[in-house]
């Protein structure tokens, strides 16, 4: 065994992310956040495609890998394409709708949680007055949920 001379520690988990939105990087810096939404972000937004999402997620995902992030809670558009580019980098994921949906369609049905690994895709009805945690056997390193 060679010894590097770094630290061994769990991964860390960034509990709340858009990751992304990378590609809108310095879009609207300066501005207050009303006008930052309504004229940086949301027009670009309304705009994104599913591979826009996935260029994003992959980016982002990498730079959390680099820093040491190696989970994720994602609340952001176009679900799978998101799921993809987390499967490809290797990263681990936690998802949610975002709250803005109603801008961009909705995939899930209200009230719905969904976990997918390679060889699963389910729907299943939780509470909407939590947040749901739903495990399910993984065939692969790359474990994703729906919540």
């Amino acid at each position: 065994m060679v010894a590097l001379g770094g630290l061994v520690m769990p991964g860390l988990v960034n509990a709340h992310c858009h990751a992304a939105m990378t590609l809108f990087r310095s879009a609207g810096d300066g501005l207050p956040l009303d006008r930052w939404l309504s004229e940086a972000i949301w027009p670009r937004e309304a705009k994104m495609t599913p591979d826009d999402v996935h260029a994003g997620m992959v980016l982002g995902s990498l730079e959390m890998l680099l820093a040491g992030v190696t989970t994720s809670m994602e609340m952001y558009l176009h679900d799978e394409a998101i799921i993809e580019a987390v499967r490809r980098t290797g990263g681990r994921l936690v998802s949610s709708p975002g709250i803005i949906r109603a801008l961009h369609g909705a995939d899930l049905p209200a009230g719905s949680t969904r976990c997918v690994n390679s060889t699963l895709a389910t729907t299943v009805p939780t509470s909407a007055s939590r947040l749901a945690s739903v495990r399910t056997r993984s065939t692969t390193s790359t474990p994703i949920c729906f919540a």
